[in-house]
């Protein structure tokens, strides 16, 4: 990410994956942030779901 203006750009926007998944039923979702160097964050979503 250091190609990338932090306070400007992410890979993913936070919403991705269940915008992604809409209509799937959703088992498992969660987010955890973590200390990132540069007094930045990096942030992990994880999500299990099932499609109909």
């Amino acid at each position: 990410m250091d190609m990338f203006d932090t306070g400007q750009h992410c890979l993913f926007p936070r919403d991705f994956l269940q915008t992604r998944l809409a209509g799937w039923q959703v088992i498992e979702s969660s987010f955890q942030d973590f200390a990132a160097p540069g007094n930045t964050v990096k942030s992990f979503a994880t999500i299990v779901a099932r499609k109909p």
